[in-house]
Parts: C-alpha cells; structure tokens; sequence
C-alpha cells in the first residue's frame, strides 16, 4: 500500500502530537485541504451544515447572532458538534488571515475521532459559537 500524504501542519497540531505516522496517515485520508485568503466567508451563518474544518494554518474569526466572536487558530474546530448537532448554523466564519483547513464531512469526522478522541475539546473550552455546525463555502 502506498503512503498518504500527511501534511506536516496536522502532525504539528497539540492533539495529534502523540499520534503514529499511521494515525496520521489514517486521519489524512479523511480530510480534504483547502486554502482560503483573508476575508473570505468559509462558512455561513443559516445554512444546513454538514461538514466540518479544522483550522491547520492561520486565523479565522465566528461571529455569533449576538453580535460576538471567537477567533479560531491552528487545532481549532469550527462545525464540531454537526455530527450530532442541528442542522443550522447562527454562526458566520471567516478568514481573518491566509487560512488553511482540513475540511471533513460527517461521516468522516466521525472516522477521524476514532483515531484521534481528543481532537473536540471537552466543553467548556469549546464556545457555542465553535460547536455551531455550518457550511463550507467553496472559494
């Protein structure tokens, strides 16, 4: 069997230190990576979710329906609970610098936790506003 590609961003990211080249590997395989320039709309408030990024490279910032925001950095998750969350999203993220993500479906977030449990923080470090599911927004 070939070797995956295993961008050495993820390797780097505290939850997936500890993690074996074929962890990696396996996580790799789930994940699809894309590269956004500041001011883009990643995803967008009000619509289905369905996927979610993680943030590999880069900052990013989610303003809530109350007119608040969290900035998200490397490790950091945004779309995290739409595996078991509702399907709307109150929440809009954007990229406040060059960002890159590590950007997964349900179903493969799902795999990808298998092989990396503590990837979600255990509440209450993850805000609502991170835990909100959303919509990647093709650049």
């Amino acid at each position: 069997m070939s070797r995956v590609y295993v961008d050495p961003r993820l390797a780097s990211l505290p939850q997936c230190r500890s993690c074996t080249r074929r962890e990696l590997e396996r996580v790799s395989r789930y994940q699809t990576l894309l590269e956004f320039e500041a001011g883009t709309v990643l995803m967008r408030g009000g619509n289905p979710s369905g996927q979610v990024a993680l943030v590999l490279s880069g900052l990013a910032s989610i303003a809530d329906d109350r007119g608040g925001f969290t900035v998200l950095g490397p490790g950091d998750l945004a779309g995290a609970t739409s595996i078991t969350g509702p399907a709307d999203c109150a929440s809009t993220v954007r990229a406040e610098t060059h960002v890159v993500l590590a950007v997964m479906t349900r179903r493969e977030f799902a795999a990808v936790l298998t092989v990396i449990p503590g990837l979600v923080p255990e509440p209450p470090c993850m805000t609502d506003a991170v835990s909100e599911p959303a919509t990647v927004v093709p650049a």
